[in-house]
């Protein structure tokens, strides 16, 4: 199931940087590919948890679903790497369903916002927000890619992503990633752009894969 979920969000973050750059937006297809990237996070946390009819029933409707995306609006060739945290550093995304798990219980939201920072964000937020969900909880979801100096890096949104987040504006805000690294910076960018759209500090959350 790790290679199944690790496989797709591969696919997804390089699509998503291929179809927006270095200013992070928001698509009918783009939110379709999310979706299918929680229901990932769902079969990985099935086969974790040893649910395993319930894993082969996700399974199915994930690739029914797979094949209706209209794959010929993203370009024939993409960019594609294997994230560091799974390739070098022993990350494991189950470690994520334990974490969201802790967060549900104390906060009990009935909606939550699941931001993956790409690459490895993407897969995690998926599992991430999959647990909230999993919980009954109504999951939103969307990846960004903080560009610029690793010590000061600095994420844009187009203007339908900017609205879509003050839309939300009043349910949790999980920011996910591996790290942080020495400056932190992916974490406070996505942090600082939300806020400055009019999030409450409040209802940001790290969701780090250490404590610093």
């Amino acid at each position: 199931a790790q290679e199944v979920l690790t496989a797709y969000t591969e696919l997804e973050t390089g699509l998503t940087d291929a179809r927006f750059g270095a200013k992070d937006g928001i698509s009918g297809l783009v939110k379709k590919l999310r979706g299918l990237a929680v229901m990932c996070g769902r079969i990985f946390i099935a086969s974790w948890e040893g649910e395993l009819e319930e894993a082969e029933r996700l399974a199915e409707r994930f690739l029914g679903s797979l094949h209706a995306v209209s794959w010929n609006e993203f370009p024939e060739k993409i960019k594609i790497r294997t994230p560091e945290g799974y390739a070098h550093y022993g990350l494991y995304p189950e470690t994520y369903i334990h974490s969201a798990r802790d967060f549900f219980m104390d906060r009990r939201p009935v909606e939550a916002v699941a931001v993956g920072i790409r690459s490895i964000g993407t897969s995690l937020s998926a599992v991430a927000g999959a647990e909230l969900e999993r919980r009954g909880c109504r999951v939103h979801s969307f990846t960004v890619r903080p560009h610029g100096h690793p010590f000061k890096r600095a994420v844009v949104f187009d203007h339908a992503l900017a609205a879509m987040v003050k839309s939300l504006s009043g349910r949790p805000f999980l920011i996910v990633d591996e790290g942080p690294g020495l400056s932190g910076s992916s974490f406070s960018s996505v942090a600082e752009r939300l806020s400055s759209l009019g999030v409450p500090d409040g209802d940001i959350i790290y969701f780090p894969s250490w404590e610093p």
